[in-house]
């Protein structure tokens, strides 16, 4: 979005994928944009940020945590430095009486499931209309279950790999357990299956309540 507005820019991606962000800078550099228009920054997170500040950008984007997001803000303050803080939340979708009952039950697999659920816009809660609840409710699991699970083998025969780091995996496991002894029931859920593969693949799960 910034390289659209004609605007430079600097990537500093989480330091545990930092594959991503040299594969975007490849394809950045692919394109035939000026040297140094887009740069990608490899640093530990707890410098990057005050680093970019520090060098006088003219705005700062950050999607993480919200204790970072306050650190960030602070230092940006000492410069008026605008910022645009992402942070925790629990990003919900609304289906209406007249929604594509197919279209919103796909947007909802999409959304909920992409990257394995770790997208920091992806839907982690649905509300539905009366009238569509049922048969939302039916064909969603439905396309739950048949969701192909497994480590990525660049081959695209699966729909859903792992979660990124062992930490990521624990604590989505932890809030699925909470949210199930508080009341919630689980609905569908494709356990990882019995054959033993490497990555952290937490079961595709639905809950209602």
């Amino acid at each position: 979005m910034g390289l659209m507005a004609g605007n430079a820019v600097i990537l500093k991606v989480a330091s545990n994928v930092a594959h991503v962000g040299l594969f975007i800078e490849r394809c950045v550099r692919a394109s035939g944009m000026p040297a140094n228009v887009f740069q990608h920054l490899i640093l530990p997170g707890a410098k990057a940020g005050p680093a970019m500040l520090q060098a006088g950008v003219n705005k700062l984007f950050f999607t993480g945590s919200v204790p970072v997001g306050k650190e960030l803000m602070a230092e940006a303050a000492k410069t008026l430095t605008p910022v645009s803080l992402e942070l925790g939340g629990n990003d919900p979708m609304v289906v209406l009486e007249d929604a594509c009952l197919e279209r919103a039950v796909n947007c909802a697999c999409w959304a909920g499931f992409q990257n394995a659920g770790q997208s920091c816009g992806g839907v982690e809660r649905v509300y539905v209309h009366e009238k569509l609840y049922e048969a939302f409710l039916e064909q969603l699991c439905a396309k739950t279950r048949a969701l192909r699970h497994g480590p990525d083998n660049g081959d695209f025969q699966v729909d859903m790999g792992s979660v990124t780091t062992k930490g990521q995996y624990e604590s989505i496991k932890a809030q699925v357990d909470e949210a199930v002894q508080k009341g919630a029931k689980v609905v569908a859920q494709r356990p990882r299956g019995r054959r033993r593969v490497e990555g952290l693949l937490l079961p595709r799960t639905v809950m209602t309540q």
